[in-house]
């Protein structure tokens, strides 16, 4: 949700939450429908205390927008969701950040600047993404890591920059220790391809005597055959175990 009318109010000192920023933004709603967007509609999920959202300042009008982050402290729209602007309170992320603030509302009180624009995301974001935020702003599109898989909308799903065509696995330190396996299965599992699909057809074959499950296997083959792999599930499926048993194989294999 992105409000283009946007103005500062001021700066409020409070004991317990600190140096406060009272942001003013029109809301487009005609005036019925305005409660109800508020309190069962879209707004009821948007701007709620705690939630992170972004100021945007601008040089000029040809200028692209500049972002800072903050985190909704009050919300004061129950008290007048009938009014054409309405206000909510920002605690900002950092000092260098108000400082950005409060320069922007002196230059708006003298005529400058091309707007402020108030951003929040459809889901409440929580706090925790300031810093990730932060840290995506100091880096320059070409220097991202793992760029082309996280930001191409098509992921080449390239293999780890240290697997190379030939490169074989030694997969023996993944049987289970507590039934001998027989001897095919440990030489099959001592060269085991690097490529996704035989790997997984060579640890299917031979669950029985590994210390892993079917989606478990599966996992640790994504993890091992792909430059970034996300491994998911629900508590208790096992992902910290997996993530012990690729580091197992990854140290058993270090002098390959």
């Amino acid at each position: 949700f992105v409000w283009d009318v946007v103005s500062f109010e001021g700066l409020h000192l409070l004991p317990k939450k600190g140096v406060l920023v009272r942001v003013l933004f029109q809301q487009g709603k005609d005036s019925p429908s305005r409660v109800r967007y508020w309190t069962t509609g879209q707004g009821a999920h948007i701007l709620m205390v705690g939630a992170c959202v972004a100021l945007g300042v601008s040089d000029s009008k040809s200028s692209p927008f500049s972002y800072v982050f903050g985190t909704v402290a009050d919300r004061f729209i129950e008290q007048d969701w009938t009014s054409d602007h309405l206000k909510v309170a920002l605690r900002m992320e950092s000092y260098d950040d108000l400082a950005a603030i409060i320069h922007e509302k002196k230059r708006a009180a003298d005529g400058g600047g091309a707007g402020i624009q108030l951003v929040s995301a459809k889901n409440n974001f929580f706090a925790t993404p300031h810093a990730v935020m932060k840290a995506l702003q100091e880096h320059h599109p070409a220097s991202l890591p793992f760029q082309d898989v996280l930001l191409s909308s098509c992921p080449a799903g390239l293999p780890p920059a240290y697997v190379g065509t030939d490169t074989c696995w030694d997969l023996t330190c993944l049987l289970n220790s507590d039934t001998p396996a027989p001897e095919l299965t440990v030489q099959k599992l001592k060269r085991v391809s690097s490529s996704y699909g035989a790997m997984l057809s060579t640890l299917h074959d031979h669950l029985a005597h590994l210390c892993l499950d079917s989606s478990q296997s599966q996992a640790l083959a994504t993890a091992l055959t792909q430059e970034v792999a996300l491994i998911q599930g629900p508590p208790g499926s096992g992902k910290t175990y997996v993530g012990v048993q690729i580091m197992k194989v990854l140290i058993n294999n270090l002098g390959h």
